[in-house]
């Protein structure tokens, strides 16, 4: 069973991108960072959940007045990325 990485708060709906094969974990998180760039934001949250070994972990961000969507999710990789460095996702 795979435990994806899951993004809400997108246009389309969520996005989850599963590890593949062979995959790194660096691969598997850059893979998921391009998929939510893609999707872009629907409105003022986002959240990113993963399973790490110590059990679900999640990142909420609130847009910011007036920031725009680029802007709002560098902002959401920002607050997620370090935080997946200290609990590593996990297939």
């Amino acid at each position: 069973m795979s435990n994806p990485i899951t993004t809400s708060g997108l246009q389309g709906g969520d996005v989850a991108t599963d590890h593949q094969s062979g995959q790194s974990t660096r691969q598997w998180v850059d893979a998921h960072d391009a998929a939510i760039d893609a999707a872009g934001p629907k409105g003022d949250k986002l959240t990113t959940t993963w399973t790490s070994a110590s059990g679900p972990q999640s990142v909420v961000t609130t847009r910011w007045l007036d920031e725009d969507d680029a802007h709002f999710l560098a902002r959401h990789e920002g607050e997620y990325l370090p935080a997946m460095n200290a609990e590593p996702p996990i297939p």
